[in-house]
């Protein structure tokens, strides 16, 4: 499967925490439905499911260039070694 040059330098310069956007909608949009706003609600929700897959996208796209960069600094942080399990 090929894959757009310039989807690849937007996915190279995000951080780990790119979901953080479509997380922070989708609370959004549970807060209107719970305030009685539901037509706000589904089309903040429509916007974070969109966001998801497009992330979803390019992590399952850049899957094959490797470990992600996160992984090091990620087991780093939680004090183990790289390919210990856990």
């Amino acid at each position: 499967m090929r894959h757009h040059p310039a989807a690849r330098r937007w996915w190279s310069g995000r951080s780990p925490a790119a979901g953080g956007a479509a997380m922070a909608t989708a609370v959004v949009s549970v807060g209107l439905r719970l305030a009685g706003h539901d037509t706000a609600s589904a089309v903040l929700l429509v916007v974070a499911l969109v966001v998801w897959l497009l992330l979803a996208k390019l992590v399952t796209a850049s899957a094959p260039d490797g470990p992600p960069r996160w992984a090091v600094p990620a087991h780093a942080a939680a004090g183990t070694s790289r390919g210990s399990g856990g």
